[in-house]
């Protein structure tokens, strides 16, 4: 997280707002996708009793180590760019408002997409790069989250990787996951995905669909951020 530009206070915001996300009682192994600065892990750490986590953004990384010091034996963190493959190079971009100034340390994304007022006025920087990531898809990711934690299954994949959930879980296995608990980024729904007739946040959602139900959308009143809850079903 780059201070500059964000509340100095912004551990403490981001803690705070995860304390409203529909957290099942049965979960205790947590694969964090895009954990930024630890808040997530913060606001859970006495229910789940360990944390797998990668972040695209060595900000981010840097201080989520920092702020789960006092626990590190329980959370694994990982600098990757997650996507559809592994071992490849992604360039990281800031997301800009009106004025031109990059919005807060989550706001990086892999995803370009185009201006649009329906996409709260936001856009990559395709100026400059923030830095070069390299990639892990979620076969991978989950391959090394249950050996370092030693389980076969993962309870909960928490995901928040600012538009780039269509190229990590399209046409992926998750039959391994029992919750999903994510944001769908609104300008997915504006990008065509490779089915007819369908874009990439339905296209996504249907994906899901196959192996999880969706429990709780953002229309049940649960923070608008996290707009997505998908329980496992029935093997």
């Amino acid at each position: 997280m780059d201070n500059k530009n964000n509340e100095k206070n912004w551990y403490s915001i981001v803690t705070n707002e995860c304390l409203s996300y529909p957290i099942p009682v049965d979960v205790k192994i947590c694969l964090d996708v895009g954990c930024n600065v630890g808040g997530f892990v913060n606001a859970w750490k006495d229910h789940i009793e360990k944390f797998y986590c990668v972040d695209a953004g060595s900000s981010n990384v840097s201080e989520i180590k920092h702020n789960t010091k006092d626990f590190e034996n329980e959370i694994t963190i990982i600098h990757k760019a997650v996507h559809s493959n592994s071992n490849e190079k992604l360039s990281l971009r800031p997301y800009l408002v009106d004025n031109q100034k990059p919005i807060n340390s989550g706001s990086y994304g892999t995803t370009e997409f185009v201006y649009d007022n329906n996409n709260h006025g936001w856009r990559t920087d395709t100026s400059a790069d923030f830095e070069v990531v390299d990639t892990i898809s979620l076969e991978d990711l989950l391959t090394d989250a249950k050996k370092q934690m030693n389980v076969s299954e993962i309870d909960l994949m928490k995901v928040d990787i600012e538009g780039a959930e269509y190229d990590f879980l399209m046409n992926k296995d998750l039959s391994s996951v029992k919750y999903i608990v994510m944001e769908f980024h609104n300008f997915l729904s504006k990008m065509e995905s490779e089915i007819d007739g369908k874009n990439r946040s339905e296209a996504l959602h249907d994906h899901i669909s196959k192996t999880h139900i969706m429990k709780i959308s953002n229309g049940d009143g649960i923070h608008t951020h996290f707009n997505r809850l998908y329980e496992r079903r029935e093997k």
